[in-house]
């Protein structure tokens, strides 16, 4: 879903066409209206689509959500708040096709070309997710978790126990940024490592490719002469 918000004038008139194309049967306000047709100011606007679900309209401090709001109940809200203000702010959901992203990945110290497996991904699915359904292998079982620091094993993608990290080689740029909680796991680890669990792919849902190298605490942890379990990776 692709979300939209945009100020329109509202004299002489907004020019937004709306259609209910499905009324609830249990609860009479409810129901799912859409962007039928653009004239005027929207039209002239040029940020609204046919097809569009306004989910929001604000004008000044009066603001309604009419996420789920029939024909009737978001034509109510809309002509409300223009009798605020000379403009309203419209919000809209829209449905968009999610672009591919194709990942290609190895396990550290494998040969990129022979060892690498490939998996296409759909932009915003989440990067554990993906190489788990590709039969990845995603976890070191040596890796101790950071919650639980004498043990081992992983939380299941709860984002708690740092144990699946990957590093990334091509589209880092495709990713979506670090949370406060993935800052916490990768702190003292390289600006390229990242915690799959946390990662959304294609983040701004155009076409990517990314590589990535599966464990790569293990193989620090080889280079530094120091046991998988202890992997010390001060950048």
């Amino acid at each position: 879903i692709e979300v939209v918000r945009t100020e329109i004038k509202s004299s002489p008139f907004l020019g937004i066409e709306l259609s209910e194309v499905k009324h609830s049967k249990i609860d009479s306000g409810r129901g799912l209206v859409l962007i039928s047709g653009l004239t005027g100011n929207a039209l002239a606007d040029g940020k609204l689509q046919v097809g569009d679900t306004i989910v929001g309209v604000q004008s000044g401090d009066v603001s309604y959500r009419t996420t789920a709001l029939d024909y009737e109940q978001t034509i109510a809200a809309i002509t409300s708040v223009e009798k605020q203000n000379d403009s309203v702010t419209i919000q809209i959901n829209r449905l968009v096709e999610r672009a591919p992203i194709d990942i290609k990945f190895k396990t550290h110290g494998t040969n990129d070309q022979q060892d690498s497996a490939f998996i296409r991904a759909r932009a915003g699915e989440n990067l554990r997710s993906v190489l788990m359904r590709a039969n990845a292998k995603l976890y070191d079982p040596k890796t101790k978790r950071l919650d639980q620091p004498f043990a081992t094993g992983d939380c299941g993608g709860e984002g708690i126990c740092g144990t699946c990290l990957v590093k990334i080689l091509q589209g880092a740029d495709s990713l979506s940024s670090p949370d406060k909680v993935e800052y916490t796991m990768l702190r003292g680890k390289p600006d390229s490592w990242r915690a799959a669990c946390r990662v959304a792919v294609g983040a701004d849902n155009q076409p990517a490719a990314l590589s990535i190298e599966l464990t790569p605490q293990v193989a620090a942890s080889s280079s530094s002469g120091l046991p998988s379990a202890e992997s010390a990776t001060a950048r």
